[in-house]
């Protein structure tokens, strides 16, 4: 607004925070039985409107930004409605503010590192074991992996956020390693202690990684580098 007066409003334990061209903000309305609920603000001819994008809450709402590692924002939070996870963006169109993507993030997300061609990687997990991979890519944020165990992500150097890969293990019980640049590549690893090589400068699509099984009379060595389409399904 170009007015500097102050506006009342019937919310209480407000709280508010900016994402992509919207003003979204946590309250509850100024009575008893009110509970809390994700809302919009907007101004039309500069009178403050207010929409609600989620119902009131049965218990708590609360919600957080989803930025980069760096500090550097994106579009996207989460917000968690009765212990519901969602992530979403808003897109304004006119005076009204729609959230898109809603993609349920179970017990919690977070921005991890950066894919070796600028993508974003969104680690989803919940309380008990499972895991999700997601690449963030400015509007669309695409599932990439699935994992009954942690999520281990590679990174270029010990100090870099940069992502080569990951590794995990899928529903069937069953090991994984996926180029992090084409994330249905994959391969099926042993189950065995690793070790990767730094990437190599000027190709983006390299990773190479070792697993040592320890076997009667010695070590296994199980060399996997990405060449190739890989030899296993994407595990999601």
């Amino acid at each position: 607004s170009q007015s500097m007066a102050a506006t009342a409003i019937d919310f209480d334990h407000l709280r508010g925070f900016v994402r992509g061209d919207a003003t979204l903000f946590v309250a509850s309305h100024n009575a008893s039985s009110s509970k809390p609920a994700l809302y919009a603000y907007s101004e039309l001819a500069g009178v403050p409107q207010y929409s609600a994008l989620t119902a009131e809450s049965n218990a708590s709402l609360y919600a957080y930004p989803l930025d980069r590692h760096d500090g550097a924002r994106t579009d996207w939070f989460a917000y968690v409605n009765d212990n519901m996870c969602v992530l979403a963006r808003p897109e304004v169109a006119s005076s009204t503010v729609n959230l898109l993507g809603n993609v349920p993030c179970l017990a919690g997300a977070g921005i991890e590192g950066v894919t070796r061609d600028n993508k974003l990687v969104v680690r989803i997990v919940d309380n008990v074991s499972v895991e999700e991979l997601y690449l963030l890519d400015g509007d669309a944020l695409t599932k990439v992996a699935s994992s009954s165990t942690q999520i281990r992500l590679m990174y270029a150097t010990r100090d870099s956020r940069v992502v080569i890969g990951w590794v995990g293990r899928d529903a069937t019980n069953n090991n994984f390693v996926c180029l992090g640049t084409h994330p249905e590549r994959c391969w099926t690893p042993p189950l065995a202690t690793y070790t990767w090589a730094a990437p190599v400068a000027g190709q983006p699509d390299s990773m190479h990684v070792v697993f040592l099984e320890q076997q009667s009379g010695g070590v296994k060595f199980t060399s996997i580098r990405a060449i190739g389409p890989g030899t296993r399904p994407q595990p999601l």
